[in-house]
């Protein structure tokens, strides 16, 4: 899907820095070099770098009760108009969100490595709010 571009996808700078430091945090840095040499190779997703404005402008977004990441997840996916893809269900009810479970982009069964590393970082990282799509 997000690989091959059918569907296009976001993620934060801020939420792969998360990423890429529970990734080195284990100790093996070859699941974090697997990690980012697959998302590279995705045609539908995208970067987004937050300016020092939006960060303060997520402050404000964390008046919903979210705390700064999540805050800044929601605040991405309002400012570009798209739904935030997350097993969190705080996101439910804030104005201007659609939230959409994970499942959905989970990479295909025969990619086991991929697979693997996907339900580790959804287990110990909340990359569920860390991927925003059209």
């Amino acid at each position: 899907m997000i690989d091959k571009g059918d569907v296009k996808a976001f993620v934060t700078s801020f939420s792969l820095h998360s990423i890429e430091v529970i990734l080195d945090k284990a100790g093996d840095t070859e699941p974090l070099k697997i990690f980012l040499s697959s998302i590279s190779k995705f045609k539908g997703l995208s970067i987004y770098s937050t300016s020092i404005n939006e960060e303060i402008a997520v402050i404000d977004e964390m008046n919903n009760g979210l705390d700064f990441d999540d805050a800044l997840q929601a605040y991405v996916a309002r400012k570009l108009n798209l739904k935030i893809v997350s097993f969190d269900r705080h996101f439910d009810g804030i104005q201007g969100l659609t939230r959409i479970k994970p499942k959905m982009f989970y990479p295909p069964r025969h990619d086991r490595t991929a697979r693997n590393l996907f339900q580790i970082l959804e287990w110990e990282y909340s990359f569920e709010a860390s991927l925003n799509v059209w």
